[in-house]
C-alpha cells in the first residue's frame, strides 16, 4: 500500500527586475505594482488548491501536490490534475511612482503590455520580447488581449505549448517543472 501525503510546491515564479527599485539587495518593486489573478484564474485556483504571493519583486504561484513516498522515486504531481489547455492570467496594475521611474507608456486604455510563456518564451526565463527590457514590442491592442479590467499589463502563463519546452509548467507524467520566469523593466533616463 502506498502512503500519500500532500504538500504545497512551487508551480512557477516570475521575478520582476528593475534597477530603479533595488536598494541594498532588496527588490522593492512590489510596493509600486499590484498583481492579481483575473476572475477565471481565481476560480481555477480555488478548484485546484493553488495559491499565489507577490512579495520582494517575485510573483510566486504554488499548488497542492501529491507526494508518494519515497520522494526520491516518484516525481511531484498536482493533487488535482490540469486537463486540457489552461491559461493562468494575472492583471498588473501600476502606480504613478512605477510609471515615473520606468521607460514604458501608461498602457491600459488602447494598449496593454502582454507577457506570456508561449509567444514570448526565449531564453534565460524571460517572458518579455527582449531580455534587455520591456519595450513597445510587448504592447498589444486591448481588444485582442481582452483583459477583464483596465490594467497596465497582463501576464498569461499556459500549462503547455510554450515555444521553449523549459517554459512549460508540466513535464511527462504531469510532474511539476517549476519554471522561473523573468521580466526586466528599463529605468527612466
Amino acid at each position: 500500500m502506498d502512503i500519500i501525503t500532500t504538500r504545497y510546491e512551487r508551480l512557477f515564479t516570475i521575478e520582476l527586475l528593475h534597477s530603479g527599485f533595488e536598494f541594498f539587495g532588496q527588490n522593492l518593486i512590489s510596493g509600486t505594482l499590484r498583481i492579481v489573478p483575473d476572475d477565471d484564474t481565481q476560480k481555477l485556483f480555488n478548484n485546484h488548491a493553488i495559491r499565489y504571493r507577490f512579495k520582494d519583486g517575485t510573483l510566486l504561484c504554488f499548488m497542492q501536490c501529491d507526494l508518494l513516498t519515497p520522494p526520491a522515486v516518484t516525481p511531484v504531481v498536482p493533487f488535482i490534475a490540469f486537463t486540457g489547455d489552461v491559461r493562468l492570467r494575472f492583471l498588473v496594475f501600476s502606480s504613478s511612482e512605477f510609471l515615473s521611474k520606468t521607460q514604458v507608456i501608461a498602457a491600459g486604455s488602447e494598449e496593454v503590455y502582454l507577457f506570456t510563456n508561449q509567444d514570448n518564451a526565449g531564453t534565460n526565463g524571460f517572458i518579455a520580447q527582449h531580455e534587455t527590457g520591456v519595450n513597445n514590442d510587448d504592447l498589444e491592442v486591448v481588444a485582442l488581449v481582452q483583459p477583464s479590467q483596465k490594467c497596465f499589463a497582463v501576464i498569461d502563463i499556459h500549462n503547455n505549448g510554450a515555444v521553449n519546452a523549459s517554459y512549460d509548467l508540466f513535464g511527462g507524467d504531469d510532474r511539476l517543472l517549476s519554471p522561473a520566469y523573468r521580466i526586466r523593466f528599463v529605468p527612466a533616463p
